[in-house]
């Protein structure tokens, strides 16, 4: 599976989409210590909405039709409508020199990659009926492997016992691919790297 060439090529078929809605997975936070400042979950994406309280959605998963009123380089999301749904990427803890079970959920027989970035690096790529692409240019592959008939793929990780990392947030995202060829990003989950 070439992730790279694939998010690429459909990140062009994207360009001038801006005004139109777009598809996200994800989980609505808000910012701690302000007033009515809402974020994308695992990212520093600003999320608003013109026609939604996002006080009364914060917390929960969600498909969300989004509109990008900022940039490409600097988006902020203008969440038009949100559809409940359940996790498809659960990452698990990130323990210096203890391994933790990371798991996808999704179809039997699906395909799948697991990427990770620092949380502060995530970006905004939405890429039509897939998603939208949040670990931007500076990802590293994590796994890949095919979902189970019980509709899991699950793998362990054990980082380098690099105490400077302790600290950092990271972020990881799921792209899997169905056995009919339909391909969808997951939601963006995220944990702080913990010395045990």
């Amino acid at each position: 599976m070439k992730i790279s060439s694939l998010l690429l090529a459909s990140g062009l078929l994207a360009a001038g989409l801006s005004s139109q809605t777009q598809l996200l997975r994800g989980k609505i936070e808000d910012v701690k210590n302000t007033q009515n400042r809402f974020v994308l979950d695992c990212t520093n994406i600003p999320l608003t909405s013109t026609v939604l309280n996002l006080n009364m959605l914060v917390g929960q998963q969600y498909i969300m039709q989004v509109v990008n009123t900022g940039s490409a380089s600097s988006p902020s999301l203008d969440v038009r409508s949100v559809t409940a749904t359940t996790k498809v990427f659960d990452m698990g803890n990130i323990r210096l020199e203890r391994a933790d079970r990371w798991q996808v959920r999704w179809k039997p027989n699906s395909t799948t990659a697991v990427g990770i970035t620092a949380t502060a690096a995530t970006s905004y790529m939405p890429l039509r009926s897939m998603g939208t692409f949040l670990l931007g240019s500076q990802l590293a592959l994590m796994a890949r492997g095919r979902v189970n008939q019980l509709g899991v793929f699950e793998f362990s990780y054990q980082p380098p016992n690099i105490t400077s990392l302790v600290g950092l947030s990271v972020t990881g995202q799921a792209l899997v691919q169905e056995p009919n060829g339909f391909l969808l990003l997951s939601n963006p989950d995220c944990k702080q790297v913990r010395s045990n």
